[in-house]
């Protein structure tokens, strides 16, 4: 989606300030108003589930909160918090909702829409609310697990501009160039030197260069050289990585180094890169088949068999292996960025 369609479909978002709270809510049975306020009092997961019960198009949502909006004195303290309930609000109201977020043609992109309507929302105020850094980032893992990089793009530029000094911010502006070469496209000779957009690589340097997202950067684009068919490039990258007191971070990267020795016909330090994946995380399944599979194909058929019999027998929950959510970027750190949200809004 262009940059001028989002924008236009910002702005419908924005008319609706002047709808009213029951505009667009003909024929529903829900009253968003009292679920909000609902949300308020700490009922969170109550309000949020009625909320986004068989919600299709979330402009409606928009329609019937503006009447909670306070729109007189911006910048007092209880006018922002009550903008900051309802952005969060929203922005549960959309992740309920993420199987018809952007990507659903029935949902005319209204989750995005919404999502936009929460953000304009925080921007009223001249001097953001701490807790407001924490409504950002959670947003990005919402948009990233949408894969929209569009929308991404758009809204780090709105983030960074409240929070310049954030240090996740430049490996989002990356991640967001990421999500452009996906999906992989494995015809023959088209997927190797995948290189497009050609930011991307001095994206990922630039993020590098800050400690605290150092080494997610790297590995970001270490995959990046290893899906363009940069095997050898790909090791360097994860070469200059230091072990991390992070699982997600520390398992995908002996995970990759793996699938790169493999590319070049280094087995056996391609199974050791597997073994120390199954050690960071055991009950991972995509590094304990990937070692299966390469122990079969050293020769070692009866480990690897006993290794896929285990796999059968317990093959482990898919959402704590961090290859099934790598896509999907800071959307594992919105568990805990809620709760800190929430406990904000109860203040």
């Amino acid at each position: 989606m262009s940059a001028r369609l989002f924008a236009g479909l910002s702005a419908m978002a924005l008319t609706a300030l002047s709808l009213g709270p029951g505009a667009g809510a003909q024929g529903r049975n829900k009253d968003l108003g009292v679920l909000f306020d609902r949300y308020e009092r700490g009922e969170f997961g109550a309000a949020v589930a009625g909320a986004a019960q068989d919600e299709q198009d979330l402009r409606a949502v928009i329609a019937q909160l503006t009447g909670r909006v306070p729109v007189l004195n911006p910048d007092t303290p209880e006018s922002q918090m009550r903008r900051l309930a309802l952005a969060a609000f929203s922005l549960e109201i959309v992740m309920a909702t993420r199987s018809s977020l952007f990507n659903d043609a029935g949902s005319k992109g209204s989750g995005k829409i919404l999502l936009e309507w929460a953000c304009s929302l925080l921007r009223r105020s001249q001097t953001p609310l701490p807790a407001e850094r924490l409504w950002h980032l959670a947003a990005f893992g919402v948009i990233e697990g949408a894969a929209d990089a569009q929308a991404l793009t758009i809204h780090v530029a709105h983030a960074n501009k409240r929070f310049p000094d954030e240090p996740r911010m430049i490996l989002t502006k990356a991640i967001a160039l990421e999500l452009e070469t996906w999906p992989d496209d494995r015809q023959e000779g088209r997927y190797q030197g995948l290189s497009e957009p050609p930011q991307l690589v001095p994206a990922f340097r630039a993020a590098a260069n800050r400690p605290e997202v150092r080494d997610e950067a790297l590995l970001r684009l270490g995959f990046f050289e290893l899906r363009r068919g940069s095997p050898r490039s790909a090791l360097a990258r994860f070469d200059e990585m230091r072990t991390t007191a992070d699982p997600f971070i520390d398992y995908l990267r002996h995970l990759f180094r793996g699938r790169a020795l493999e590319k070049t016909n280094r087995l056996p330090d391609a199974i050791g890169e597997y073994r120390l994946a199954t050690v960071v995380l055991p009950s991972a399944q995509t590094a304990r088949i990937a070692l299966a599979g390469a122990l079969s194909a050293n020769r070692e058929r009866p480990e690897a068999a006993a290794l896929l019999d285990d796999v059968l027998a317990a093959p482990g929950d898919v959402l704590s292996d961090p290859w099934f959510v790598y896509g999907a970027a800071d959307q594992r750190f919105y568990p805990e960025l809620m709760t800190q949200l929430r406990r904000e809004v109860r203040k």
